[in-house]
């Protein structure tokens, strides 16, 4: 049995015309590859960083992992974790590097004395917010010994039923220098200002978000950004 193929000058105008096109298909097409792989390997570092870390504020986190788009002048793009104020964007965790911050939240300091819960707005002194007092705002200059002066300090504010935060600033008995606040009868210390001496645990979440991206991945990449520009090109990939 044989099929007689009739020449069709149509279709072959229009064949030329794709074929004329395609280098700059195929140009937008990589670039949108790019960004596919990206927004998937975004999704995967949200993925290990809720399941490695403890979240206290989800939608922070989403907005802290970024994505640079990849532009048909630069078909490059970076994704990861961004700097902000009093944030270092997980580095140090990848990395197995010590935090650069000097003071650190303790668990008094937090809603509810929980790890799990975020810091006390009133404890975290943004820009503006009354500061902590200090010693040298109540306790008279003439008094020069450090010691004394803490004692004389804790003294005032116990009179004075103070239940704002307060700065003690050398170590004091089992007091450590930092921010505290009296709580039930006692004192609580809600930020700590001494070096952490606890050892460094390194959790490579980043790295563990790469390997995640196997070859199904960028092949379904590849196949998605290609039909749609396709599309945006106005031809249909069944007829091709």
């Amino acid at each position: 049995m044989t099929k007689d193929i009739e020449f069709n000058k149509g279709n072959l105008d229009n064949l030329t015309k794709f074929y004329r096109k395609a280098p700059d298909i195929m140009r937008k097409a990589s670039v949108g590859m790019v960004n596919n792989l990206a927004f998937t390997l975004r999704g995967n570092v949200l993925e290990e960083i809720e399941e490695s870390m403890t979240i206290r504020s989800p939608r922070f986190v989403s907005s802290s992992v970024r994505v640079e788009r990849a532009r048909s002048s630069a078909p490059k793009a970076t994704v990861g974790s961004i700097k902000r104020d009093r944030f270092t964007g997980w580095a140090e965790q990848e990395k197995g590097l010590k935090d650069p911050r000097d003071r650190f939240h303790t668990v008094a300091g937090r809603v509810s004395g929980s790890w799990k819960r975020r810091v006390s707005p009133r404890f975290r002194f943004k820009p503006g917010a009354k500061k902590a007092l200090r010693p040298r705002d109540i306790v008279s200059p003439l008094i020069n010994s450090e010691k004394r002066k803490t004692i004389v300090f804790l003294q005032m504010l116990n009179r004075l039923k103070w239940r704002q935060p307060f700065y003690i600033p050398t170590r004091y008995k089992r007091l450590q220098r930092g921010i505290y606040i009296f709580k039930k009868n006692k004192i609580r210390r809600v930020q700590d200002l001494e070096t952490d001496n606890q050892p460094i645990e390194k959790n490579p979440w980043m790295s563990r978000s790469v390997k995640r991206v196997i070859q199904k991945t960028v092949a379904d990449a590849w196949r998605d950004s290609i039909i749609h520009n396709l599309k945006k090109a106005g031809y249909d990939r069944r007829r091709l």
